[in-house]
C-alpha cells in the first residue's frame, strides 16, 4: 500500500516510460491474468480483479488519448468482466471485480475524448441502470442492503457524476434517469409515495406517478449541506459503510439545478483526477495525504541521491557524517 505522494512518483515514472514506448498495447504494459488448473477460484478470480485495477492505473498514468487506436480490445475486456460479474452476482470477488471494473470505466471517462467512447455507451448506461435499479429495491429499507450493496452503488453513481461534470454529450441525453435535470422542479425532488398510492390510469386517478432520477430514489430527495456553499454536485466519498453514510455522499446529486450550479466554481479535471487518485489507494482517509510534495526532478538524478534526499533527517546527517 501507498499514500498518494508515492502514487504520484509511480505515475511520473509510468508516463515517461509510456511516452518513450510509443503506440504500445496494454496487454504488452500489463502482465494478463492467466487462468489455470492449478489455481482456484477465488484465486483466479483475485488475479482478474488485480488485472483491471493495473489496467486502470496504466490508462491514468498515460497521456490522454493514448490508448484510442486500442479502444475496442479493451472496451471487450470491460464487456466480458461485466458479465463475469453478473454470472458470479453476490460472490466477493465479483464485487470486488465489479468495483474495479467500473473505476476503470471513471478512468477512461477522464483520459479519453468523448467521441472515441461513443460504441462504449450502450453497455455503460445498461450497466449503471441495473446496478442503481437493483440498489433502488433496497434503498427504502436502510437495515436491508450490505455494505458491498451500498459500495457497488456508490461507485455507479460515481460514474455517473463524472460523466455529468465532464460535460459528455452521450450521457446527457440519458442524465435525467440518474440525477435531477437542470429544471430541478419541484415535484423531482418530492420523496416517492407508495406504489398502491399512485394514481394512475388503472385505479381512476387520471395520471401516472412522475418519475424519480435514481439519485432521488435511493436518497429520498435529501441534499448535501448549503447548495451555494459547495463546489458543482460532485461525489468526494472514497467509500461507505452504512446507508446512512451512502446516503449522506449521493445526496450531493440532488443538488443538481440552474439556481446551484451557476452560483458555484466548477470542478476542475485536476480535482476529478485526484479523486480517482482516492479510489486507487487502499489507506485510509487520514494517511492517503504527506504534508510534504516529491520533488519529480529528482527522477533525473542518480539513485543514490534520490534515496538519500527523501530520508529522514537523522539518516541523512548520519550518512553525510
Amino acid at each position: 500500500m501507498c499514500d498518494r505522494r508515492c502514487l504520484d512518483v509511480w505515475r511520473s515514472i509510468l508516463e515517461r516510460v509510456l511516452i518513450q514506448a510509443g503506440d504500445e498495447d496494454l496487454s504488452n504494459l500489463v502482465h494478463p491474468a492467466t487462468a489455470s488448473i492449478f489455481k482456484s477460484t477465488d484465486s483466479q478470480m483475485r488475479s482478474r480483479v488485480r488485472h483491471v485495477k493495473r489496467c486502470a492505473f496504466v490508462v491514468y498514468t498515460a497521456p490522454k488519448d493514448y490508448f484510442t487506436s486500442k479502444l475496442r480490445p479493451m472496451a471487450e475486456k470491460l464487456v466480458e468482466n461485466l458479465r463475469s460479474t453478473a454470472t458470479g452476482a453476490g460472490e466477493a470477488g465479483c464485487r470486488a471485480l465489479h468495483l474495479e471494473t467500473l473505476l476503470y470505466i471513471r478512468v477512461l471517462l477522464l483520459k479519453t475524448t468523448p467521441g472515441f467512447l461513443t460504441p462504449v455507451w450502450p453497455v455503460v448506461l445498461a450497466e449503471l441502470i441495473k446496478i442503481l435499479t437493483q440498489s433502488s429495491g433496497v434503498a427504502r429499507n436502510t437495515q436491508a442492503g450490505s455494505n458491498e450493496q451500498w459500495e457497488l452503488c456508490l461507485a455507479a453513481l460515481k460514474v455517473a457524476d463524472t460523466a455529468s461534470l465532464l460535460e459528455i454529450d452521450e450521457f446527457h441525453l440519458h442524465q435525467w434517469m440518474f440525477m435531477p435535470d437542470l429544471q430541478g422542479t419541484p415535484s423531482a425532488l418530492a420523496p416517492a409515495a407508495a406504489p398502491d398510492s399512485m394514481p394512475s390510469e388503472a385505479n381512476g386517478g387520471g395520471h401516472l406517478a412522475e418519475f424519480q432520477p435514481f439519485s432521488v430514489r435511493l436518497t429520498g430527495g435529501a441534499k448535501a449541506g448549503d447548495a451555494a456553499a459547495m463546489g458543482a454536485p460532485c461525489i468526494t466519498a472514497r467509500s461507505v459503510s452504512t446507508a446512512a453514510g451512502f446516503v449522506e455522499a449521493a445526496s450531493t446529486l440532488n443538488t443538481n439545478t440552474i439556481a446551484s450550479i451557476v452560483r458555484r466554481k466548477a470542478v476542475t479535471l485536476t480535482e476529478l483526477m485526484r479523486l480517482v487518485e482516492g479510489d486507487f489507494l487502499e489507506l485510509p482517509e487520514d494517511q492517503i495525504d504527506v504534508e510534504k510534495p516529491f520533488d519529480f526532478s529528482l527522477l533525473a538524478t542518480s539513485p543514490s541521491r534520490l534515496v538519500h534526499s527523501q530520508a529522514p533527517p537523522h539518516l541523512r546527517d548520519a550518512a553525510a557524517r
